[in-house]
């Protein structure tokens, strides 16, 4: 395994709050740009897979034309003294590793509980060839898949929702162990099946394409548009 990047690549921007009097304890007081003035950008062989792998935050995953991975953070402190911030900020890494068949990406440095402190935005860009499998921990991810290839997602809390080419869609397999799973397109309508009244399953398998899409959530909502 070869790694590309292994960095800490975080640097303080201008305050994007205002403190309230002398207090030690602001609110978003810092921004920081985890991939520095440039974005994080990660060759990836035609072939290879890509995994993202987040503990927390809100993400946006897209596909494009592109033979690169692409990620742009910014982290905000929450409620965290100056020092602190500046302790966190020192240790979250990105993370980014090519091996024969993937190419992954983690957010890493800190434990889910520190990770809460903080407030992480995020986008990702992806080959629209690759096959992608999206494995994330709490927050809200919306994903813009191409449908070229097959799309693998684990969730364990937030709100998730993938976009995809109808045309392009084998077929979907949604799953939330207490919340709700639907999908939605032209001609298209599935609300999620109970399960002893928590959870929900969703299921389409009529599409004409060869994309495989599955997410499995553990709470919160699940959704599938078909475009």
């Amino acid at each position: 395994m070869r790694l590309l990047v292994l960095a800490a690549l975080l640097c303080l921007m201008p305050p994007v709050g205002v403190y309230a009097g002398d207090s030690t304890q602001p609110t978003f007081h810092d921004a920081i740009t985890v991939t520095g003035e440039e974005p994080l950008l990660i060759p990836v062989e035609f072939g290879q897979a890509v995994l993202i792998d987040f503990h927390i935050g809100e993400l946006e995953i897209a596909a494009a034309d592109t033979s690169q991975v692409r990620t742009e953070l910014v982290v905000r402190c929450k409620d965290l003294s100056t020092e602190r911030c500046d302790s966190y900020r020192k240790r979250l890494q990105l993370v980014a590793e090519s091996a024969d068949a993937q190419v992954s990406v983690r957010l890493t440095g800190l434990s889910a509980r520190k990770m809460r402190k903080l407030d992480i935005e995020g986008r990702v860009v992806v080959p629209r060839w690759a096959s992608l499998e999206v494995r994330m921990g709490i927050g809200d991810l919306d994903i813009e898949a191409s449908g070229d290839n097959d799309l693998l997602v684990s969730m364990r809390i937030g709100e998730l929702t993938i976009h995809v080419p109808k045309e392009q869609v084998s077929s979907v397999e949604l799953g939330a162990r207490i919340g709700d799973a639907w999908v939605r397109g032209e001609g298209v309508r599935i609300d999620g099946e109970r399960r002893k009244l928590l959870g929900a399953r969703a299921l389409w398998e009529s599409g004409a394409g060869e994309a495989r899409i599955a997410a499995h959530l553990g709470i919160g909502e699940v959704g599938v548009v078909l475009e």
